[in-house]
């Protein structure tokens, strides 16, 4: 069993390893979209919680329309953060079988 020093030296060189791939044009802008995406979750949560009241049947069709959108941009979310890891190491996994290139482990 690994413990939580050896854990933390792992993960600190994986993140290393991992930063170029992150830090490239195209994945900088999947991530400021997931950004943005989270924003507009994070931002409907709150305008449900605090004004709307639920029991008044007139907004009513307000609340369920700022769930709707709640669940479909934290879907949008869910899904670039799935495009994001997966650009990043099949980038990663590309470069380093690579011929010339050193394998580390």
């Amino acid at each position: 069993m690994m413990d939580f020093f050896k854990y933390m030296e792992w993960k600190e060189r994986t993140e290393r390893r991992l930063e170029p791939h992150y830090n490239t044009k195209v994945n900088k802008r999947v991530k400021y979209a997931i950004y943005a995406a989270m924003g507009a979750v994070m931002i409907l949560m709150v305008l449900q919680s605090f004004s709307l009241d639920p029991m008044d049947y007139r907004k009513y069709t307000v609340l369920l329309w700022l769930r709707g959108f709640t669940g479909v941009f934290a879907i949008i979310a869910f899904i670039l953060i799935g495009v994001l890891v997966y650009r990043v190491n099949a980038d990663y996994y590309k470069d380093r079988w690579k011929p010339g290139s050193k394998s580390e482990r």
